[in-house]
């Protein structure tokens, strides 16, 4: 979450090269052209370094989802592969853009079909708490 909002800063400043006429006319209208789209950029491969966190984080939630038994089984190991998925399509977008742009819909359905499954698992059906004596759980 920090990497993703540090990397706001690269809109601000492509927004203060292209509207304020200081920049605009320090640098001249083709500097200050090239500087906003390298700060497009540079906000676009920040986005790519963050997504390596949103899949990593996948993978211990994917286990504790798998070993819990609170959660369907076949949900930690979508999570795990969503994981996967997240992690090949940030490499194959640094290695090979237009491959990665090609395969990205295919690598991050995973991770997308686990998420919204483990979102409506916890909104509909909760999770599975353990009697413990033969009591009813306490309440929250």
């Amino acid at each position: 979450m920090a990497i993703t909002c540090l990397n706001m800063v690269h809109h601000l400043a492509a927004l203060l090269l292209a509207t304020e006429t200081p920049y605009t006319n320090a640098l001249g209208p083709h500097a200050s052209d090239a500087l906003v789209l390298l700060m497009f950029d540079l906000h676009h491969h920040g986005y790519l370094i963050a997504q390596i966190f949103f899949g990593l984080w996948l993978l211990p939630l994917g286990y504790l989802t798998y070993t819990s038994r609170l959660f369907p089984r076949a949900l930690g190991v979508l999570l795990v592969a969503g994981c996967a998925g997240y992690l090949l399509d940030t490499l194959a977008l640094f290695l090979a853009p237009d491959l990665g742009t090609a395969l990205n819909p295919y690598l991050v359905a995973p991770a997308a079909i686990a998420e919204i499954t483990m979102l409506l698992w916890l909104l509909v059906k909760g999770v599975k708490t353990p009697q413990q004596d033969g009591r009813a759980p306490l309440p929250a």
